[in-house]
């Protein structure tokens, strides 16, 4: 059976986060975390006809403390992440699309507390799953994300993410 050959990225690349309003933020590729997860800040869960959803506030930029972009979102998943110090921690999770170059795909993202790491975002092998291969001498293989592919989704659009609370 032949392997089909996938798009590349590196040890960090940047990508967007259009549901959530973010067009340009670095991660860090972990294939060793299993979810993507991202710094988020004033984590505030509401309901929003009756589902649950969640603000919070991410600051992109890593030596930018003053740009700050709040996002809401449904709540996916409530549930207990293990960090690399090997503690469990309760985090909300979020379903949101990606785009990385000029891929758009729908994953989870978990809201943790990255205020001490070197990246805002970590993008884990779940997201990269059968989508990219990594190429860890490499970095920003991707480029900035693609302008069409912020419009594009592997999966239909959720729901309105800009309606007040």
């Amino acid at each position: 059976m032949a392997l089909r050959a996938l798009p590349a990225v590196g040890w960090r690349e940047r990508l967007a986060l259009p549901d959530l309003g973010i067009y340009s933020i670095s991660a860090k590729t972990d294939t060793g975390a299993h979810s993507s997860s991202i710094h988020a800040a004033k984590i505030e869960p509401y309901l929003k006809g009756g589902a649950p959803w969640v603000c919070f506030v991410v600051h992109p930029r890593r030596r930018d403390a003053a740009r700050a972009v709040e996002c809401h979102a449904p709540v996916a998943a409530h549930k207990a992440v293990r960090n690399s110090g090997g503690v469990a921690r309760r985090r909300y999770f979020v379903e949101t699309t990606f785009v990385i170059g000029s891929t758009a795909f729908t994953s989870a993202l978990s809201l943790a507390d990255r205020q001490q790491m070197g990246y805002r975002m970590l993008l884990g092998r779940v997201a990269l799953r059968d989508r990219f291969s990594v190429d860890v001498g490499q970095s920003y293989v991707q480029g900035r994300p693609d302008r069409a592919a912020l419009t594009t989704r592997e999966a239909p659009p959720s729901p309105s993410l800009r309606e007040n609370p």
